[in-house]
């Protein structure tokens, strides 16, 4: 072939994406002649065939030499954030990170490619808790040129979008600023926009709401994270932290054994069990209080953390208030704690309203097996046909008592009317 023919090939083989027969014909061309095509296509070839070392070494070399040409500037670019930035591990330096960043950013990038340069900051950033540098990089992006279609993880599931992302450490970030009132507006926004994504969205808002003292609305943030089915540990024990705070102690413990029995990582879960211990004592409750003080000190010293005070002081607590309750390992501390958690659970679960509630039976169609009750206190109130009084009709009055049930279309909890009598 002439060289006309080869430079001609080459481009068909490279834009036909056989990236490994276009190098051989690149490597040829630009060994013969030095130009800007040449040179572009072979920097393209050698990245797409992950021959990154070489390409770095390439693109050290020629530097800027037809930085005026775009599709030279371009490969220079990606050269340089898959040959280095990307091979800085996710919790690698942080500076090592910015300052490979920002020699990139100087060949100023397109918008896709700055957006990939500032997300690896980020997350490097995220990864060594760095809440300053993602404050200081996230506000480089500007969110409007974000894209916002699902990637997909190594399954095939549409996941978050670059800009969906954009929004949770966006946000998470004012928060660590202390800028709640910026970071609320970005978080209605998020849960607009996001309502497959509401819950992470939402229990952001909480956490706004914890900061700025709205415990009340905090509260209600996380009522309606938990009404799902199969609702995460994490979750049901920041509820019960904010139930603590307000004060309903009994219902704080009864999320925080639900979060426990749900928690499958026991050194993930150790703040959980300390806080357990601590409302436990506060509650008198010390023979529960005591079997997880110590699961915490023995998952604590089981990974080299160490005891902090506050863990020592609960033990010196229960030591003044004569409670002489110790376990010889962990494996007994924790059956301890299970029989606690297991029964908690058990009784969250079957929990029947205690007290006769009155209402006004609703009957919408005769075809369907089921009607409503009007409450004052509860709204309209679910129930079976077969479960009602013979001689129930549309309109009667009645009384009942309410079982925790699960509400399939709207996929959340909710309760079920049983025990229903006519009332006279």
């Amino acid at each position: 072939m002439t060289y006309e023919e080869k430079k001609t090939r080459a481009n068909e083989l490279r834009k036909a994406q056989h990236y490994s027969d276009a190098l051989i014909l690149y490597r040829e061309l630009y060994n013969k002649v030095d130009d800007k095509f040449n040179l572009s296509g072979l920097l393209h070839c050698l990245r797409k065939t992950d021959n990154l070392e070489e390409a770095v070494r390439l693109a050290d070399e020629v530097k800027n030499k037809y930085i005026d040409f775009e599709w030279f500037k371009n490969e220079i670019i990606w050269t340089l954030i898959q040959g280095k930035l990307f091979k800085i591990p996710e919790d690698g330096d942080v500076n090592t990170t910015i300052e490979e960043a920002n020699r990139i950013l100087e060949l100023n990038p397109d918008q896709f490619a700055k957006a990939t340069i500032i997300f690896r900051v980020l997350k490097v950033a995220k990864k060594n808790s760095d809440w300053k540098t993602i404050s200081e990089w996230s506000s480089k992006l500007d969110v409007d040129t974000l894209n916002d279609e699902p990637l997909l993880d190594d399954k095939g599931h549409e996941g978050w979008s670059k800009k969906s992302i954009w929004y949770n450490y966006r946000i998470k970030a004012l928060i660590e600023d202390e800028r709640y009132d910026e970071a609320e507006i970005l978080t209605e926004q998020a849960i607009t926009l996001y309502p497959k994504f509401k819950k992470f969205f939402l229990r952001l808002k909480g956490i706004i709401k914890v900061k700025q003292g709205n415990l009340e609305e905090a509260k209600l943030c996380y009522e309606e994270i938990i009404k799902v089915r199969n609702v995460d540990w994490w979750l049901l024990h920041e509820y019960g932290r904010v139930l603590t705070n307000i004060g309903d102690r009994g219902n704080a413990l009864q999320n925080f054994y639900l979060a426990a029995s749900k928690s499958f990582k026991l050194e993930n879960s150790v703040k959980l069990f300390y806080d357990i211990s601590a409302l436990c004592i506060e509650l008198e409750r010390y023979p529960e209080a005591a079997a997880h003080l110590y699961l915490t000190k023995f998952l604590r010293e089981s990974k080299g953390w160490g005891i902090p005070d506050e863990i020592n002081s609960s033990f010196q607590t229960l030591a003044d208030k004569k409670i002489n309750i110790s376990y010889p390992d962990l494996k007994s501390a924790l059956n301890e704690c299970k029989k606690f958690w297991s029964s908690e659970s058990d009784n969250n679960n079957d929990k029947v309203s205690s007290n006769n509630i009155i209402g006004i039976l609703s009957i919408v169609s005769t075809e369907q097996p089921f009607a409503f009750i009007k409450t004052k206190e509860y709204g309209k109130v679910f129930c079976l046909k077969k479960d009602l009084p013979k001689s129930a009709n549309d309109g009667d009055k009645v009384e009942f008592k309410m079982v925790k049930s699960f509400d399939k279309k709207k996929n959340i909890e909710s309760w079920k009317a049983i025990n229903i009598k006519k009332v006279h």
